[in-house]
């Protein structure tokens, strides 16, 4: 897509542009209880974008409703959903590619995720400092490193900012998703 001035006006070339299908992306997560676990924020981040030109990579992000349940529209690709509760449960993470071969609804066309259940988490806590003092609202993530085939991918098991003494605490999954 190129902007151009023509006679001091500004017009886009080419004038229609047309975007690919995305696939539309469902999943229902609940609390321990099997109740729905409303409110919860979803965010897919791509993790190697099919295309031949290489966009900025930006997180694509939900919530879900009362009945626990998210939706995404997503292009064809590899995608890390990341799933972060509040924070007496413990974040999730899932990976999903979707492609030409990804069975989706016959009926609707949506690719369904399998049932999310949170679980509390271990409770983690520390202080984050550095030579010269606290590191005041230092963002603390923490990973588990997975190999799929022959490159390590990171999954995300939590994250959260210290406050203004650079104390942080959140939970932790307690065994492997």
């Amino acid at each position: 897509v190129r902007l151009e001035s023509r006679d001091g006006r500004w017009g886009i070339d080419p004038s229609i542009i047309q975007l690919g299908d995305r696939t539309h992306v469902t999943g229902r997560i609940s609390l321990p209880s099997l109740a729905p676990a409303a409110g919860v924020r979803v965010r897919a981040t791509e993790l190697e974008p099919k295309r031949e030109t290489r966009l900025p990579l930006e997180a694509a992000e939900t919530t879900t409703d009362a009945d626990g349940v998210f939706e995404l529209r997503l292009d064809r690709s590899q995608w890390r959903l990341d799933i972060l509760p509040a924070e007496s449960y413990a974040a999730v993470s899932r990976s999903i590619v979707i492609d030409e071969t990804t069975q989706v609804d016959a009926s609707t066309g949506d690719l369904g995720i399998p049932p999310i259940v949170l679980s509390p988490g271990r409770r983690v806590s520390g202080l984050i400092r550095s030579p010269s003092g606290a590191m005041a609202h230092a963002r603390i993530r923490f990973f588990r490193v997975q190999n799929d085939g022959a490159k390590p991918t990171g999954i995300l098991l939590g994250s959260t900012v210290a406050d203004k003494r650079g104390a942080y605490q959140l939970a932790l999954p307690s065994r492997s998703e």
